[in-house]
């Protein structure tokens, strides 16, 4: 009689395995973010690393219709455009989550936007300076 309540028991666990295994790709992108709350901690951090590996790229906001890159004026923008690559935080393509209707969540990824941005182009003066009174033989 006791093996037959473990059996039971074992059987019930493994339905719900399975019935959670079956309904898991429900939760599809939508459910889940990209950006996970410690990816927005360290923005300064984050420009420093990727300036130090050689990747010279700026973040930027996708809203609706255009790619917002918080943090720059006008000349910065089409500098930008025309010289670095621009890496998008949210994909809306691929969460479908529409930041807008967060604005706790755009905040924050603005505020990291503004701050990385920034400091990549603060260090990128320094590198064109560096390289400018670089003693040459």
């Amino acid at each position: 009689m006791k093996n037959l309540s473990v059996f039971r028991r074992s059987a019930a666990l493994f339905r719900l395995a399975g019935l959670i295994l079956l309904l898991s790709p429900l939760y599809s992108s939508a459910e889940m973010s990209l950006i996970r709350p410690g990816d927005l901690d360290y923005p300064v951090e984050d420009a420093r690393e990727s300036f130090r590996q050689g990747n010279y790229e700026f973040v930027a906001v996708h809203l609706g219709d255009k790619v917002e890159i918080p943090g720059l004026n006008a000349e910065q923008l089409a500098t930008v455009h025309s010289d670095y690559s621009v890496r998008e935080l949210n994909y809306r393509w691929q969460t479908y989550d529409n930041i807008e209707d967060k604005p706790e969540k755009l905040f924050a990824v603005r505020r990291y936007c503004t701050r990385y941005n920034l400091m990549m182009v603060k260090l990128l003066k320094e590198k064109k300076r560096q390289d400018a009174t670089r003693y040459r033989y």
